[in-house]
């Protein structure tokens, strides 16, 4: 019978489940079956191993660790006939196991690797690092500025998606306070500097409501309520956010890296994520 040695490299995470839907590293029977061969055998492997996870936002909770392959992991399989090119062209584009919509599942087969014995050393010659450079100071300044902006956004982006599943909305806050917050914060996100003060007038008429109302037992909500939407307002956002903004990045102290109005679009952001995760979980508790 004609065999044929298949090495496959891991260009992401892997991990697949098998016929009972338990994980189990590579299934090589579901691999041959969608390689067209009859049967599989691993030869050889050198891997790695890492857990995911990720956060399930109708829940509000984190998903199960699952054990996979890491990526660069390399194993060395045998099959027991030809694999037809156009069979593992269609695995390559398509991935196998869980997770792909993730980006996870994606595997190369790498020619001819099977054959390698041993490594040469290239021949290399160093050569002078060019110092020199078409930028001007001002201009590398204002490159590193914008490089330490985007990473501290990304930094904020991913805080966010934690604080919404973890933290939530104060449910003390009824909905009618709701929707009105959350227009609030629409608009001031994309109006600027200067258009929070909606929400700061909002607080101001509601507390003086409170302080007409005769019902004293109604009040105490209703301030719990207010006090948490001025906590959201006020509230250092990367306190908030229990991000660090001591470390410089690239070299530049965090607070200088945003303007008083990119702060405010971050904090009036974080409320609209923080309400819309909330109306959604509520309209699922009846469903």
């Amino acid at each position: 019978v004609q065999t044929c040695a298949l090495p496959i490299y891991l260009a992401s995470n892997l991990s697949m489940r098998n016929a009972f839907g338990e994980i189990c590293g590579i299934d090589l029977e579901r691999l041959a079956d969608l390689l067209g061969v009859e049967k599989l055998e691993q030869i050889a492997a050198a891997t790695s191993v890492c857990k995911m996870s990720g956060v399930n936002r109708t829940w509000g909770c984190r998903t199960p660790e699952v054990v996979m392959y890491e990526a660069g992991s390399v194993f060395r399989l045998k099959a027991s006939s030809k694999v037809a090119k156009e069979a593992m062209e269609r695995v390559r584009q398509n991935g196998i196991g869980e997770k792909r919509e993730e980006g996870c599942g994606q595997i190369l087969f790498l020619e001819n690797y099977d054959k390698i014995r041993k490594k040469e050393a290239l021949p290399y010659a160093p050569e002078e690092a060019d110092t020199q450079t078409a930028l001007t100071e001002q201009q590398i300044a204002q490159q590193l500025t914008y490089t330490a902006k985007e990473i501290v956004k990304s930094r904020i982006k991913q805080a966010m998606e934690y604080y919404v599943a973890e933290q939530g909305v104060d449910r003390r806050i009824k909905k009618s306070q709701l929707g009105i917050l959350l227009n609030h914060a629409k608009y001031a996100r994309v109006e600027g500097l200067g258009s929070a003060c909606r929400i700061e007038h909002y607080l101001a008429h509601e507390k003086e409501k409170l302080r007409c109302n005769k019902k004293q037992e109604d009040n105490q909500e209703k301030e719990a309520a207010l006090a948490y939407l001025e906590q959201m307002m006020e509230q250092d956002l990367f306190e908030k956010l229990n991000l660090d903004q001591e470390t410089p990045v690239c070299g530049i102290p965090v607070k200088k890296l945003f303007q008083p109005e990119e702060i405010q679009a971050f904090q009036m952001e974080l409320l609209e994520r923080v309400i819309t995760f909330a109306n959604r979980k509520g309209k699922n508790q009846y469903e």
